[in-house]
């Protein structure tokens, strides 16, 4: 016989995982929507607490750190590019339904329906939380509020941006923000948007610079606007190289990891994907893939034709090379 805590934990996890949606009546008749977020006891608790199927739900709260890449099944595309917000409006229309393939099968994940307004507050939320990177035009957003007039439905999304270290801002490093010994937050801004193809956020490239002057990498001259500043004051802000000061050491190495996997570790690892990724925002996170076959095993351009065909379904990058022989890839 289930006991009460069982049925509570099978259903908190059902949230959790998309497969519920719990509502709320608050006592101003207003409801609150939970899903794919952990509920509280309380909440479990709740004497009017409704229990939904997600493609009969509607939801009146969306977390702003679902829309991250990989943490929402389908959202976003495999190849990281970004998304509009007009898609993600589309992905909560109430018709959506996700694919996830699970242990050798495919599971289906209906998405709830929800309101343009609840889906432009998650983005706001997402961004100002750091889940989401925002660009519209030449605004550039991220970790911090969405000036009002910039969020449309064709607004890009993108995975947050890479940190900058603090050396990535002094002269060798961007020789096109410093034409003159003296330079400016506006130019460095603008030198490392080029590099980047991309307009960057003023938060990320603020942090670069902020780095770089309490490691005394720079100094600000003495008839420089203030520091910290917003981007309208970035052209006010004069920056040079302390005189005397030797060139900063070079970076330390990134950190790597490499394992040997096997089927059942891959799958492991797949499961655990949206995690992983939602851990490693902001720091520039990269997957390399290496397939090798076994050395020494006779391989028939028949079983090699195959496995490009298997590959293809799942990604179209991997693929393995006829006639190189045997345990190559």
């Amino acid at each position: 016989m289930l006991r009460q805590k069982d049925i509570a934990d099978t259903l908190a996890l059902g949230v959790e995982q998309g497969c519920f949606v719990l509502r709320l009546p608050r006592p101003d008749k207003s409801v609150r929507t939970i899903w794919r977020a952990q509920p509280t006891e309380g909440d479990l608790r709740e004497r009017d607490l409704e229990v939904v199927l997600p493609e009969a739900a509607e939801l009146n709260d969306l977390d702003g750190t679902l829309l991250a890449p990989g943490a929402l099944p389908g959202l976003w595309p495999e190849d990281g590019a970004s998304i509009s917000v007009g898609q993600v409006l589309a992905f909560f229309d109430g018709s959506h339904v996700s694919k996830v393939q699970r242990e050798g099968y495919e599971k289906a994940f209906p998405v709830p329906k929800a309101a343009k307004e609840v889906v432009e507050n998650a983005v706001r939320e997402g961004v100002r939380a750091g889940a989401v990177w925002l660009t519209a035009g030449p605004a550039s957003i991220y970790r911090e509020d969405i000036p009002y007039g910039v969020l449309s439905d064709t607004a890009l999304l993108h995975p947050p941006p890479a940190e900058l270290l603090a050396t990535a801002v002094l002269p060798q490093n961007l020789e096109a923000a410093w034409g003159e010994p003296i330079t400016t937050a506006a130019a460095i801004s603008d030198a490392l948007s080029v590099t980047a193809s991309k307009t960057l956020p003023w938060t990320t490239v603020r942090s670069a610079i902020d780095s770089a002057i309490r490691a005394r990498y720079l100094e600000r001259t003495p008839d420089s606007g203030p520091w910290p500043c917003d981007w309208s004051g970035s052209p006010l802000v004069q920056l040079s190289v302390p005189i005397g000061e030797p060139p900063p050491p070079l970076p330390p190495a990134g950190y790597k990891t490499e394992a040997e996997l096997g089927s059942a570790d891959l799958q492991d690892l797949v499961d655990g994907l949206a995690d992983i990724i939602k851990a490693g925002a902001g720091l520039d996170l990269r997957f390399f893939l290496r397939l090798e076959l076994g050395k020494g095993v006779e391989v028939t351009p028949d079983q090699v034709a195959k496995l490009n065909t298997a590959l293809r379904k799942a990604c179209s990058k991997p693929r393995f090379e006829e006639g190189l022989g045997s345990g190559s890839g």
